[in-house]
């Protein structure tokens, strides 16, 4: 999934905060990384408060962000028939 990540001091939920829920698998089972925030109601992506980051799913932007991506992560978990061709570095999870 694609995130947008800065710190937390530059995020401030408007409303619905009550309503945000955070999935986590358990360990024997999940790969690194593997939480899901959402909101209970709908069930789509939220973001995401770590700590003093703040991570927001890319596709749930209306609009262009001005980003680009800089790495890619967790390839060791891609799917065979991907092929990540852009140069861009590439981090498995080893």
């Amino acid at each position: 999934m694609a995130e947008l990540v800065f710190e937390a001091t530059d995020f401030e939920w408007v409303s619905g905060g009550s309503l945000v829920k955070t999935y986590e698998a358990p360990v024997r089972v999940r790969p690194p990384g593997y939480r899901r925030t959402f909101c209970e109601v709908c069930g789509g992506p939220v973001p995401t408060v770590e700590r003093h980051v703040i991570r927001i799913p890319a596709g749930t932007l209306d609009d262009d962000p001005g980003l680009r991506p800089q790495r890619h992560i967790f390839v060791d978990f891609k799917a065979a028939w991907f092929d990540i061709a852009d140069g861009l570095p590439c981090f498995g999870t080893k």
